[in-house]
């Protein structure tokens, strides 16, 4: 209606703990600490099926990983967290 393009849809995987329940807040996961950022970010983007290599800073990283970013490599299934 609008004349633009079809949006295209991606569903990313849910990270899950053993027991099948969603990672979050309400289901009591706990807060990231910001000294870890880096390596929290380097474990989601290999959740993710990404590359991650461990620049100084979480900027950085993630700045990286936007440029390397692949939709193909993304699960398909729920994954389990790290």
């Amino acid at each position: 209606a609008l004349g633009l393009p079809t949006p295209r849809y991606l569903h990313f995987p849910v990270a899950i703990d053993p027991q099948g329940e969603k990672l979050s807040k309400r289901h009591g996961a706990p807060a990231l600490e910001r000294a870890n950022a880096p390596e929290a970010i380097a474990r989601a983007l290999a959740f993710l099926g990404q590359s991650a290599v461990l620049p100084d800073s979480a900027p950085a990283m993630l700045a990286e990983a936007a440029r390397g970013w692949d939709l193909a490599r993304i699960p398909r299934v729920p994954t389990l967290g790290a």
